[in-house]
């Protein structure tokens, strides 16, 4: 069963914690990730946020991923941007595991 991650309503981009991340280093904060989901929840569109096991690790510090944006960031500002975003995501979705939304999905026959 293969469940897409969401995309960014109009834009068409791919809408993960990757792309926060990297914008966050950038010096752009939390903005990417509030236009999504200000967009999402206008939209009230299915919101599947994906979380990669490198955003919620250690800085990784090697040479053949260093063009990747957001890797290197501290561990504790990973933590702080991701609870940012889970409060956020809190204030209007429910959050459930992939199988938990699966199985909705499955119920409702959209799958």
């Amino acid at each position: 069963m293969e469940i897409p991650i969401t995309t960014m309503p109009f834009f068409r981009i791919p809408f993960h914690i990757s792309f926060t991340l990297a914008l966050y280093q950038l010096g752009c904060g939390m903005a990417l990730f509030d236009l999504g989901y200000n967009l999402l929840n206008l939209t009230r569109l299915p919101f599947n946020l994906v979380f990669h096991t490198n955003e919620l690790s250690d800085p990784l510090w090697d040479e053949r991923i260093s063009h990747q944006f957001g890797l290197n960031i501290p561990l504790g500002q990973k933590e702080k941007v991701c609870r940012r975003v889970l409060s956020r995501i809190r204030e209007h979705f429910y959050p459930v595991t992939t199988l938990e939304y699966a199985s909705l999905l499955a119920a409702q026959g959209a799958l």
